[in-house]
């Protein structure tokens, strides 16, 4: 595989998340500006993942068949047509139903982006190279919240969105542009054989039954601290996609622009860490699953510095936060990557954002009814989620002797 079908990979990557991370700023303000409740903000920022969860299943199908390469093609046309549907609407169901659109589109890009970039990375730097991958999830969430968050202020949500779309046609031509540059022959699926960087190509990995591939990845204990940390950085993104807005508001920091703000701390020290120390950790031996405990109770403690009162602990808790996402995330895709057999990996990866999406969907909603019930800030709980299950993973890493 030549670099530039890997760059490709790489811009899919940031397109999918900018549009996710992008929305975050302007969602809830949009929601509130259609006449809805925070509430009905929660369930708008949830429809996305609800929608994102079938969306990944159906494309771990597809990868396998069609290719990874086909899969992003058509799923970056689909994000760039949905968002453009934000920009028409005028009522809060409007709103939920064209986010399950664009729930569901995204769902399709990332599982083939990553499948195609781990069947050609060395099993020796797999670690490294999905926390470059990871790399531009973070650049879309330093560069994305800001600017809509700002734009949302100043112009409104529409002309946020509007922006936002054009950002993702950007990506899906230079897509295009940078396949032009790799192999003459596309990408069969995950299984197909891999190719160096010199040109020469490696053999398949050994073929071992489709089920039984996907049963040892789901019930090797290694992988216990991977599925709950998987579930644990979502679960909290999407609290924060829903509320920091809010809690900028409410600390008088500047709402939206604040909350953008907020969030592109997090992605800049979570891009740093997956590029630096955190890629580097997940390449030895045993120690990706420490490491994920270790980045959920990192999350557990950001959340519980956002219930903090002052400027200090609102940007401290990012750079806690962005700390414990840049351990989970190169660390479960690396292990996901070792323990899948090459012909599903497509499959494999769509199962664990399939995961992810239940996360980001359970949080929001939930959290908020929360906060009507007891008028309390949602950071405590959601600090509560991640540490409870840092310790429900802690004891499987002990047993296969993984911790540092």
């Amino acid at each position: 595989m030549t670099r530039g079908v890997v760059a490709a990979a790489a811009a899919a990557v940031f397109a999918a998340f900018a549009g996710m991370f992008g929305a975050f700023p302007i969602l809830t303000p949009y929601a509130l500006q259609l006449g809805g409740t925070e509430a009905a903000a929660a369930d708008a920022v949830s429809a996305y993942s609800i929608a994102n969860l079938p969306g990944n299943l159906v494309a771990g199908f597809l990868i396998d068949r069609w290719g990874p390469l086909a899969v992003l093609r058509v799923g970056l046309g689909l994000v760039t047509g949905s968002i453009v549907l934000y920009t028409l609407i005028d009522s809060i169901p409007a709103l939920v139903v064209f986010r399950g659109v664009h729930g569901f589109a995204a769902g399709w890009i990332v599982p083939a982006a990553f499948a195609l970039a781990a069947a050609w990375l060395p099993a020796e730097r797999r670690g490294r190279g999905m926390g470059q991958m990871g790399a531009p999830i973070g650049l879309s969430a330093v560069l994305l919240p800001p600017l809509t968050g700002i734009l949302g202020s100043r112009l409104g949500p529409r002309a946020a969105f509007a922006v936002l779309a054009a950002v993702i046609a950007l990506m899906m031509l230079l897509v295009e542009v940078l396949c032009r540059t790799g192999p003459s022959r596309p990408a069969a699926g995950a299984a197909a054989a891999a190719v160096e960087q010199d040109g020469a190509v490696r053999p398949q990995e050994e073929a071992r039954p489709r089920g039984s591939a996907l049963r040892e990845l789901l019930t090797d204990r290694r992988m216990l601290p991977v599925w709950l940390g998987g579930f644990v950085l979502p679960f909290n993104l999407g609290v924060l996609a829903w509320y920091l807005p809010l809690a900028g508001e409410r600390l008088a920091f500047g709402g939206s622009a604040a909350g953008g703000a907020g969030l592109g701390v997090m992605a800049l020290v979570a891009a740093a860490m997956m590029m630096g120390p955190g890629g580097r950790w997940t390449d030895r031996p045993g120690l990706p699953p420490a490491l994920a405990v270790a980045g959920m109770v990192l999350i557990g403690l950001g959340m519980a510095l956002w219930a903090g009162p002052s400027a200090g602990t609102f940007y401290g808790a990012a750079v806690v936060f962005g700390a414990g996402f840049g351990l989970v995330f190169p660390a479960s895709n690396a292990l996901l990557a070792d323990v899948a057999a090459a012909e599903t990996r497509g499959l494999a990866f769509a199962l664990f954002y399939a995961w992810f999406s239940v996360g980001t969907a359970v949080g929001p909603p939930l959290l908020a009814r929360w906060q009507e019930l007891t008028g309390q800030t949602p950071f405590i709980p959601g600090a509560v989620v991640a540490l409870a299950l840092a310790a429900a993973a802690a004891p499987a890493v002990r047993r296969r002797g993984g911790m540092p």
